[in-house]
């Protein structure tokens, strides 16, 4: 069922007034950690909720290098995530979450089961966040002080995990191509993979995670990998993924972490396309990684660079991928924040038949820029951002957006 926007926004201011008038009325609790910033820990058993809701304005045109695999960016007009938590002190929960993108009908975009008997051990089983990479923490819009993402974490490859390139010269024409990457060896749809890992979906698996000393440790066995995830359990994949991810905090101020991940990508239904006594799983994706996070009074410093490959049965070479993003934010004022990063992308070189080497997609550079307003404590911000990417393409591709939002957070 489709909702109005209107209708939609009314909803949401509503809910938003009712919490507040009741945290009005009710003791302030102390403050949670920022990463479980959603949800108080009570005795027994609760519910809770909450929510990102941004409601934007743009020059956002259709074939963005911002949007998602499924067509989705975070500059859409309207885009809800709502979740909700049964918990049972700090030592067990059920948690889910759901996704709304212009008033489309929500769907499930998490949904897991954590039990963490101890600091140094836990488990979370179910359709889970990725565990590589640093930006995935602060994919919300309520977590970074911009509004897009950086390329790493959404940039769309001219590969695809349900149909293949047949040679050299035919992934070399889809440079740039993003969604509309179409092989005839395969099957039709959406299945593109994204450059590094991909903030905008969850993926099926179980993973283990604690705290060794200053060490926090999460290691994972999915369905999917990092640029292509298996959002259902057993969708079609034909096999499971390791990721692991490592994190230090030296003090309060840096935190250094480190990401790796390995897997095959495809899916089994492109098995009777493969070249004689190959199998899916001999095509893997293979990622790691670096990031680090540095707080010195009002500035925070952040960055993240990850080396990334993909195998592909009829292109004789490795397709490598470097990611990286610098950003830096900091408080000028009470409430207010000015922000900047750069991303970037670049691409391995691969030979064409006529033997002329060329980055097998197009790098890609990407700036932002802007300022975040809190209006009300940190549950209604005001932002304002204009982003810069550019493609190398032939003739070269820029895309400029200016956009105004309004988020609200709970």
């Amino acid at each position: 069922m489709l909702l109005p926007v209107r209708q939609t926004a009314v909803l949401a201011i509503s809910l938003l007034a009712i919490t507040r008038l009741a945290a009005a009325q009710a003791p302030t609790p102390a403050a949670s950690p920022a990463v479980e910033r959603y949800f108080e820990e009570t005795e027994g058993w609760r519910f809770s909720w909450g929510t990102d809701t941004t409601f934007t304005l743009s020059n956002l045109e259709e074939g963005s290098s911002n949007q998602s695999n499924d067509g989705t960016t975070s500059f859409d007009a309207l885009w809800m995530r709502l979740y909700g938590r049964l918990t049972y002190q700090s030592k067990a929960e059920l948690v889910v979450d759901l996704f709304s993108a212009d008033a489309a009908e929500p769907v499930i975009f998490g949904l897991y089961a954590r039990l963490t008997p101890s600091p140094h051990l836990g488990l979370r089983v179910g359709l889970i966040p990725l565990v590589v990479g640093g930006w995935q923490d602060r994919a919300y819009p309520s977590r970074q002080p911009l509004i897009g993402p950086p390329l790493l974490a959404q940039y769309i490859l001219p590969l695809r995990n349900d149909s293949l390139p047949a040679s050299s010269d035919e992934l070399l024409g889809q440079r740039g191509a993003g969604l509309a990457t179409h092989y005839a060896t395969g099957f039709p749809g959406r299945g593109a993979a994204v450059a590094v890992h991909y903030e905008h979906c969850w993926d099926t698996g179980i993973e283990a995670f604690g705290r060794l000393g200053g060490v926090r440790y999460r290691v994972a066995v999915m369905e999917g990998t990092p640029g292509s995830a298996a959002t259902k359990v057993r969708d079609q994949k034909s096999g499971t993924s390791l990721q692991a991810r490592l994190t230090y905090d030296f003090g309060p101020r840096l935190r250094l972490g480190g990401s790796w991940a390995k897997g095959p990508y495809l899916k089994e239904k492109l098995a009777p396309f493969l070249p004689p006594g190959r199998s899916t799983r001999d095509y893997r994706q293979a990622l790691w990684g670096a990031d680090l996070e540095l707080k010195l009074g009002r500035l925070e410093a952040r960055g993240e660079w990850v080396q990334n490959r993909y195998d592909s049965p009829f292109v004789p070479a490795a397709l490598r991928t470097q990611g990286y993003y610098g950003e830096l934010a900091i408080a000028v004022a009470t409430g207010l924040r000015l922000a900047a990063r750069y991303s970037g992308l670049s691409f391995s070189d691969l030979a064409d038949s006529s033997g002329r080497r060329v980055s097998w997609d197009a790098d890609a550079g990407r700036f932002e820029a802007g300022a975040t307003y809190l209006l009300w404590e940190d549950r209604v911000a005001l932002k304002a951002a204009v982003q810069r990417t550019r493609l190398a393409l032939v003739p070269r591709r820029v895309e400029d957006i200016a956009a105004l939002q309004l988020a609200f957070s709970h």
